[in-house]
């Protein structure tokens, strides 16, 4: 909910000229897709089982590889 009236703001505010209620809305919305990502992140980098890691990332080297890089800042001991 909080998400589509940050959207419907933006939209109202798109043809504005740049205002401090303009930037708000932007910096609120910047920082609800910064948490969701990060959110994300974590789920993916550390709420995650063994087993659903080797599903899938196990048997893809170039995957793996990407999930170390993107999740090395997450995590202390990365699978090998």
């Amino acid at each position: 909910m909080k998400t589509a009236l940050i959207t419907i703001a933006l939209f109202v505010l798109a043809g504005c000229a740049q205002n401090p209620l303009q930037e708000a809305v932007l910096n609120a919305g910047s920082a609800v897709s910064d948490n969701l990502r990060d959110t994300a992140e974590t789920s993916l980098c550390r709420a995650i089982t063994v087993g659903t890691w080797v599903r899938a990332y196990g048997s893809d080297a170039k995957r793996a590889e990407a999930w170390r890089t993107l999740c090395s800042t997450h995590t202390t001991e990365l699978p090998r």
